[in-house]
């Protein structure tokens, strides 16, 4: 009785074992299957593809010319057909109706805005930018006062592309000013609260850029390059005590001007107070170095908030650029056109060298925003964020008619940083709204 006894605990116990190992392979089987169901790639839809976003976006260019010698404005219809994201749509083989072509773009990029003006009113938009009118106009009349985001959210595109917080950390550069920064912590509660919503919808794709870094764009300027010997060029504080310039220090391209015409320069002091007003020529290699660590900052936050949507994807713009200016880039697929590696920076595009300099074909000319082949670089680095991210199947751009027809992309603007065309970057310049003081 005794042996048939334990016989039987024996047989139980196996019983038991036997059901908890299959019950272990089957939950690891469902958690090995969930795991590869996540890893398998969101599929890219573009039943509909929207913008948001800023002046690149957009299409703003500056120093195109008609045909006839005149200046084409940088907000025009002859320049919007060129930005990324119609090369990216139209590589795609998807409509993206345009300001200019359609009363409700799909493109709702306006030159000058920052995070905030993603959540800002239609109202308090027009009133900082009329472009506001061109782009959203007829989204107010058939949704009413209300933002940016919530206008793309009510037309439910199955794609989305948001490059937008340039301008947060532009203008500390361009009016050579380092208060005028949007706050880290303000940045990343915005930046994850428009997020959280655009990305709610799971079968929407989204894909979010980071933010290049200024000192990677010509509108700055060694001072080096200008005065390579000792330098006696006069330059105040902003209380007109001098200033003696350094030969790290850079200048704007207004300052470059200023030199062009014998005017002193303005230094603005180094101030934390976003409310400061000043504009200054001037910024010392530790206000560039404060400047770009401010940007890492920002695109860390951008990061690691797309990280936490399965459906939002990061187009690298910040490396891109940063590649570009220093020479780091593999080689992409098209033969024609690659990147340069370790032999100085640029991309090769049939035989020729374009660079980020300030005629160097991929900048234009007030030193900002791209030229056409560089929106055509800029598309493809968004065509292989879809096709690694989303499994999106686009071709990349051939980028070789898009070179040969671009005028600036085929001319040098001046044999020297002191020539800079000031009246572009000016016309660019006014595009941004310095933050009203507070005092």
């Amino acid at each position: 009785m005794q042996v048939a006894k334990e016989t039987f605990c024996f047989a139980v116990a196996g019983l038991i074992l036997t059901g908890v190992i299959v019950l272990q392979n089957v939950n690891a089987k469902e958690n090995l299957l969930a795991k590869n169901a996540k890893m398998q790639p969101i599929k890219a839809n573009f039943s509909s593809f929207m913008v948001l976003g800023d002046s690149i976006p957009f299409g703003y260019m500056a120093g195109y010319k008609r045909p006839d010698g005149t200046e084409i404005p940088q907000v025009d219809q002859a320049l919007v057909i060129h930005s990324w994201p119609k090369l990216v749509a139209d590589q795609a083989e998807t409509e993206l109706l345009l300001p200019f072509y359609a009363p409700k773009p799909d493109n709702l990029a306006v030159p000058g805005y920052t995070l905030a003006d993603m959540e800002n009113n239609y109202s308090a938009l027009l009133a900082k930018n009329s472009v506001t009118q061109l782009v959203m106009g007829q989204y107010f009349v058939t949704y009413g006062d209300t933002t940016p985001v919530d206008y793309v959210l009510k037309e439910n595109p199955t794609i989305l592309a948001v490059m937008i917080g340039n301008n947060d950390i532009l203008g500390a550069a361009i009016y050579a000013n380092i208060a005028l920064k949007t706050p880290a912590v303000s940045f990343e509660t915005m930046y994850e609260e428009m997020v959280d919503k655009l990305a709610a919808d799971a079968n929407r794709t989204v894909v979010v850029s980071t933010i290049p870094d200024v000192a990677n764009i010509p509108f700055l300027v060694p001072i080096r390059k200008i005065f390579p010997e000792t330098i006696t060029y006069p330059a105040f504080n902003e209380d007109k005590t001098e200033y003696k310039l350094q030969s790290s220090d850079f200048i704007t391209l207004t300052g470059a001007k200023k030199i062009q015409s014998s005017t002193a320069l303005t230094k603005c002091p180094n101030t934390s107070s976003p409310s400061y007003q000043c504009v200054g020529d001037i910024l010392t290699q530790d206000e560039i170095n404060e400047i770009s660590n401010h940007t890492k900052v920002f695109n860390a936050a951008i990061r690691r908030i797309a990280s936490q949507h399965d459906n939002v994807a990061v187009m690298n713009f910040d490396t891109l650029f940063e590649n570009l200016q220093h020479g780091n880039m593999a080689v992409v697929p098209a033969k024609k056109h690659f990147f340069l590696v370790n032999q100085g920076n640029g991309i090769i595009v049939e035989g020729k060298h374009y660079t980020l300099a300030y005629d160097g074909g991929l900048i234009s000319k007030d030193g900002i925003h791209p030229t056409k082949l560089g929106h055509g670089v800029i598309a493809n680095e968004m065509i292989k964020t879809l096709n690694e991210n989303f499994a999106a199947g686009i071709q990349p751009i051939d980028l070789g008619p898009i070179a040969a027809a671009d005028a600036l992309a085929n001319k040098v603007f001046s044999p020297s940083p002191v020539f800079f065309d000031s009246g572009a970057f000016e016309k660019s310049r006014s595009i941004f709204k310095r933050k009203q003081s507070t005092n």
